[in-house]
Parts: C-alpha cells; sequence; structure tokens
C-alpha cells in the first residue's frame, strides 16, 4: 500500500503531516524510483544478450558481450544505489517524526518518550508509530 491510497483513509491531521514529510522526502524517491526503473530495464537486457551470444553464437563477438556486461554492471550498481537512497529517505522520515514530536512540547513526556524510542527501536515501523503518536496528540489536545 502506497502512500496516495493510506492518505484516502486517514483523517485530514494525519494527511498533512504525510505530506508534509512527502515534501521531505521526495527528491530521493524520484531518484529513487528512476534508478529502480532503469535498472529493471537494464538488467535482464544485459543478462538475455550476454547468454545468447555466449551460448548461442558460432563466434564469441568479445564487444559486445564487454558492452552488456558492463550494462549489466551498472544496472547492479543502480540497484545498490536504489538500496542506499532507500536508506536515506527512511533516516529522512524518522528524523522528521522526531522533530514533530519535539514539537509537541504539550505532551506527556514519558509518552513522548516511549513514542521515540519505538522509533528509534523500528524503523521499519515508524509510519504505524508515528500515525498513532498523532493520533495521541490530538487526543491529548482535545482532553
Amino acid at each position: 500500500m502506497n502512500l496516495q491510497t493510506m492518505k484516502v483513509s486517514m483523517p485530514s491531521y494525519m494527511a498533512e503531516e504525510f505530506e508534509q514529510m512527502e515534501k521531505i522526502t521526495e527528491p530521493k524517491t524520484k531518484k529513487m524510483r528512476r534508478y529502480s526503473l532503469l535498472s529493471l530495464f537494464m538488467l535482464p537486457m544485459a543478462v538475455f544478450n550476454i547468454v545468447s551470444l555466449v551460448f548461442f553464437s558460432e563466434t564469441m563477438p568479445v564487444l559486445p558481450v564487454l558492452l552488456f556486461s558492463a550494462a549489466g554492471a551498472v544496472a547492479l550498481a543502480l540497484q545498490k544505489e536504489v538500496k542506499v537512497l532507500l536508506k536515506e529517505v527512511q533516516e529522512l522520515m524518522v528524523a522528521y517524526m522526531k522533530e514533530r514530536m519535539d514539537k509537541a512540547a504539550e505532551m506527556n513526556p514519558m509518552r513522548l518518550n516511549r513514542f521515540k524510542t519505538e522509533l528509534e527501536e523500528n524503523p521499519n515501523q515508524s509510519v504505524k508509530v508515528f500515525a498513532e503518536f498523532l493520533e495521541a496528540e490530538r487526543k491529548w489536545g482535545e482532553e
């Protein structure tokens, strides 16, 4: 489930916060999608052509094999970069969430620390933890 479909089913105060987070991470996610798409096309093309040239060609054309090998290496490097960018996006999101939690000064400090430690311990569950924090903050403000 992506963020756009989640925003449809979430309350407006949560959607606003996630839009702010999306603005911060957008440049890296665009780059990540571009690299991912490019490597998605390059790697199978390179592997298919190398296999067909090596095993089904009567003569061993060295230059095309080298070129397709280079294309495959670039595709693998792009996939590695996508993983690095994904980690950076997660770090940006967690940093934004922590910064936003620091702005919630009126909330109980013990509860706030619990949300922060959950973010640090489970960065893969950060969106869920942040949504819980926003809900708790809203309820705390109503009391």
